[in-house]
């Protein structure tokens, strides 16, 4: 049951390590697109991370678990992946946003004030 554990651990970090990295690698290449800032694109990003989950989930369940899991541990797992992903996420956004783009945010506001001055809300 202790290896269980420690393979657990050890594999969602794995999976949550690759998840990181391509959301990465997927940003850095919208950034350089000149694409981040379209609305489709956090919708790709989000097919991504829930094929990592999937592909993740399976993995550990055919490898570690003999083919076998319950609701429970594929939730769990699927927590810790995602859960390891936001930390190497933190750091990027962290380090993209004040050494990569710090006026990104002023874009991201001026493009939101745009829209709805655009689309006023009827109140």
């Amino acid at each position: 049951m202790e290896e269980n554990k420690s393979s657990l651990w050890k594999n969602a970090l794995n999976w949550g390590v690759i998840m990181g990295v391509v959301l990465i690698i997927y940003s850095l290449l919208m950034y350089f697109l000149d694409l981040s800032l379209e609305p489709w694109v956090s919708w790709v990003s989000y097919l991504f991370m829930l094929a990592v989950i999937v592909l993740g989930t399976i993995n550990y369940r055919d490898k570690v678990l003999g083919g076998a899991i319950t609701y429970g541990q594929a939730l769990g797992f699927g927590v810790l992946v995602v859960l390891f992903a936001s930390i190497i996420n933190a750091i990027y956004s962290y380090i993209f946003l004040y050494f990569i783009d710090p006026y990104f945010i002023n874009k991201i506001l001026f493009m939101t004030e745009e829209k709805m001055s655009e689309n006023p809300a009827i109140t």
